[in-house]
């Protein structure tokens, strides 16, 4: 054999030429195919080879393989290229005969011990096949870290969605606005992005504004239904961004529910954009800025009597399921000079007894009417509270807008 156990290789002794002496023809002839053989042969890893004749096998002799690993303290790759194209690169190539949307193609990952000395993985940086189609592939890099002991996406960056993450409670744009086409039962969503109300929120990006009926059940893309389940009814209806995390679209939604509408098939994210308010058949005109809400037409509340036990009054149109800050004017006519009445928020402590520190309104002679505006929390539903040190035989309330919180 040309080389020994340790893989050296080693010419016989015999095979040197000495001048004067006869040259005999297996002096030569065993050193050359004992070189034949070797150059056939897997070079060992000591004298500079892979110890294999296949890529796959010396991957694995030299400890490369996928199953296997190389422990080294750091690795420094360096280019003395001077240029401007990139360098070094170091490259993750996933050879997969039928790529598929949703491989994970590659991953740099980052281990460590726990406590109890068990390795753990402890956060991974990898990149996911969204679309594979050839001239149109899209992909999503993930950052991932663990989070109570389990591996979590933390941000995303997607070829077709962008930057996927968001602060929680993040809410731009998305105005609501009554549809001029038919104001009766359309909303029109402006553009906007939200972040979902899940625990690490996504950001949900309506990138065309989009308009949905009321009147007809939920189906995709604007121009259709966004009502949830049920059939169209005088009440409040909440207004929520949908999202589907396996393909990204992003819709709207009508529910009478406040923290748990009715999600079509597949659409697992949701966030709270605004509510709207039907009464007597159509949807109540407004005007969205920010977080208020004007009443394109100030709403009277029936005229109310009032005593000295205070009483719940509702306000027309205000919505209900959610509490909101309700702006009001409030007219009373006295029986009498003095009259005093008082008007609280249902959400604080009952202001029976009324006092001149305490009085929002009174009247400063017989039958006489005294007015004023008021910005007070609704409860949900829609109810503020008043009372009067006597008894007012007429209180009337015009709803003029109010703020949400989201």
């Amino acid at each position: 054999m040309p080389r020994n156990g340790g893989g050296v290789f080693s010419l016989p002794s015999t095979y040197e030429a000495i001048s004067g002496e006869v040259i005999e023809a297996q002096q030569h002839n065993d050193p050359l195919e004992d070189l034949e053989q070797d150059a056939n042969t897997a070079r060992p890893i000591v004298a500079g080879g892979t110890g294999a004749i296949t890529a796959a096998a010396a991957a694995t002799a030299l400890g490369v393989g996928a199953a296997s690993a190389v422990t080294h303290a750091s690795l420094t790759l360096t280019s003395t290229d001077a240029g401007a194209t990139a360098g070094p690169v170091q490259t993750l190539y996933r050879d997969s005969a039928s790529p598929t949307a949703s491989d994970i193609i590659g991953q740099v990952l980052f281990q460590g011990k726990d406590s109890a000395a068990n390795t753990e993985d402890y956060a991974a940086i990898d990149v996911q096949i969204d679309d594979p189609t050839s001239t149109s592939e899209d992909a999503t890099i993930r950052l991932r870290a663990k989070v109570a002991g389990t591996m979590t996406t933390m941000a995303s960056f997607s070829g077709a969605r962008g930057f996927n993450h968001a602060p929680k409670g993040h809410l731009y744009g998305l105005t609501l606005s009554n549809n001029v086409s038919d104001a009766t039962n359309d909303i029109d969503i402006a553009v906007g992005e939200a972040a979902s109300e899940d625990a690490n929120p996504w950001l949900m990006v309506l990138g065309s504004s989009l308009t949905k009926r009321l009147d007809a059940s939920w189906a995709v893309g604007t121009g259709n239904g966004g009502l949830d389940t049920g059939s169209i009814a005088n009440t409040t209806y909440f207004v929520w961004l949908i999202q589907r995390s396996d393909t990204g679209v992003v819709d709207a939604l009508f529910s009478t529910s406040a923290s748990s509408p009715t999600m079509p098939a597949n659409y697992d994210r949701k966030r709270f954009i605004g509510p709207v308010v039907r009464a007597s058949a159509a949807i109540v005109r407004f005007v969205q800025t920010g977080d208020y809400f004007t009443v394109y037409t100030p709403t009277g509340t029936a005229n109310a009597a009032l005593s000295t036990t205070s009483q719940l009054i509702t306000l027309t149109n205000v919505p209900t399921g959610i509490s909101v800050l309700a702006n009001f004017d409030a007219t009373v006519l006295g029986a009498s000079a003095n009259i005093q009445a008082y008007f609280s928020s249902p959400l604080a402590v009952d202001g029976t007894a009324v006092a001149n520190s305490r009085t929002s309104l009174t009247t400063p002679s017989n039958a006489a009417y005294a007015s004023g505006g008021f910005t007070l929390l609704t409860d949900t539903s829609g109810r503020i509270r008043a009372v009067s040190n006597n008894s007012i035989s007429n209180c009337s309330m015009s709803l003029n807008g109010y703020r949400i919180f989201r």
